[in-house]
């Protein structure tokens, strides 16, 4: 046997193992893609007000629903708005204000974040 079938012989079982290892990796679940984001820059936080209930932030001017458990993912909100705050109302916690960074209002949302209403503000005080 020559050096160059033995270097063949252990080319082939190297890449016979790599495409085993990938099939195995491939044939995994993986994670929802929703609950990947992962905040760096927190700016604003609501926690839950009830327990096992949704935590809000804001992270890098968007809004993201989670608890740190379970991860965050990041809520729908209106083109262009760049989210600076948030809060819950503690009575009815599927009720949300979003306060926005590059306009002079308050989005509400009644249903969780998944729509807003804009309310315009006419001085920059609420």
């Amino acid at each position: 046997m020559t050096i160059r079938n033995i270097l063949l012989g252990l080319f082939t079982i190297l890449l016979a193992g790599a495409l085993l290892v990938g099939v195995v990796s491939a044939a995994e679940p993986t994670p929802t893609a929703a609950w990947t984001a992962v905040p760096q820059k927190v700016r604003d936080y609501a926690a839950a007000t009830e327990p096992g209930g949704v935590s809000y932030m804001v992270d890098g001017g968007a809004l993201l629903a989670g608890a740190p458990e379970i991860g965050w993912r990041q809520l729908p909100t209106p083109e262009g708005v760049i989210v600076n705050a948030v809060a819950v109302d503690t009575l009815r916690p599927d009720t949300l204000y979003m306060g926005a960074a590059n306009e002079l209002a308050i989005y509400v949302s009644s249903d969780a974040g998944a729509s807003w209403m804009r309310i315009p503000l006419e001085t920059q005080a609420v």
